[in-house]
């Protein structure tokens, strides 16, 4: 009998730890830096969360196997660019389109992912297509190919920085030359829309790219 009870104990001991890990998970999804532009409520750094808004765990693609894997089976993953935990201190993650369009919900409580009409509100008011990219991007850690700095003012507080991608191909490229983020907006079977930002154009460009590209995420307020 004590032995029985015993069990019971270590058991219901179990799933205490195991709803207050899950508990912990989420709640950390909350806490999410802001910047009020216009009308909107904007995340003012890139998302940087490894679990999906119940608490399930996102799959880190941290080999080229692993990014294979998931671009096939077309399931959500994450990654640091270059694979170096390092640039997440400074740019957030980069995740796949599976990731956006799952379910069980990317962006926090409270939150959710850019739509068409949300980043064209954003470009409307601050300014239109001409000027905007000035506005959003931040006011150092940009350069052209050169070398040569292609900073904004960061006058939104978007804070905008080029946290780079990785391609179609698996590879990574363009950090310190472009900042993408992805759109609700679904292309096709294949490929989805994103918003660009780069070094050599005033314009918050909106582009296609295939749904195994990893790129950045913002999010909006509800």
């Amino acid at each position: 009998m004590k032995n029985t009870k015993f069990i019971i104990t270590l058991l219901f001991s179990a799933i205490l730890v195991s709803f207050s890990k899950k508990e912990t998970l989420t709640k950390k999804l909350v806490d999410i830096a802001e910047v009020k532009i216009g009308t909107q409520t904007w995340s003012s750094s890139n998302l940087d969360v490894t679990t999906f808004r119940n608490g399930d765990l996102i799959q880190e693609a941290k080999s080229m196997q692993e990014w294979k894997k998931a671009s096939e089976e077309r399931t959500p993953a994450w990654c640091y660019y270059d694979i170096d935990s390092e640039n997440g201190k400074t740019y957030g993650k980069l995740y796949n389109w599976y990731a956006v369009n799952d379910p069980r919900k990317l962006a926090p409580k409270g939150w959710h992912i850019p739509n068409e009409a949300d980043w064209n509100l954003l470009v409307d008011f601050l300014g239109g297509k001409k000027i905007v990219a000035t506005k959003l991007k931040s006011s150092s850690g940009w350069t052209d190919e050169k070398g040569k700095a292609t900073n904004g003012t960061n006058e939104s507080g978007f804070n905008a920085l080029p946290a780079g991608n990785r391609s179609y191909f698996g590879e990574f490229f363009d950090k310190g030359n472009v900042a993408s983020w992805w759109s609700a907006g679904e292309v096709s079977s294949e490929s989805s829309w994103a918003r660009e930002l780069n070094n050599n154009n005033n314009n918050l460009n909106k582009v296609n790219y295939f749904k195994h590209t990893m790129v950045s995420i913002r999010c909006i307020k509800d």
